[in-house]
């Protein structure tokens, strides 16, 4: 699912549950689509929303860039 203001403003997006494992298979799909200077905006709710969020990002992204 692309957020909307991304659609809106066509801009390239991906929504992800970092909890469902292929997540990051999905992840790498839409990376290789992207030119090599993309500028990436990762958001997400806070800690203080979602304990525990802050350190299973971490790990997504880094597991996700180090492949």
């Amino acid at each position: 699912m692309v957020p909307a203001q991304a659609q809106h403003y066509c801009k390239p997006a991906i929504a992800l549950d970092i909890g469902d494992y292929s997540s990051s298979d999905l992840a790498t799909l839409w990376l290789a689509t992207l030119p090599p200077n993309a500028v990436l905006n990762i958001a997400g709710p806070r800690e203080s929303e979602a304990p525990g969020i802050y350190n299973a990002s971490r790990f997504f992204i880094s597991d996700l860039l180090d492949n």
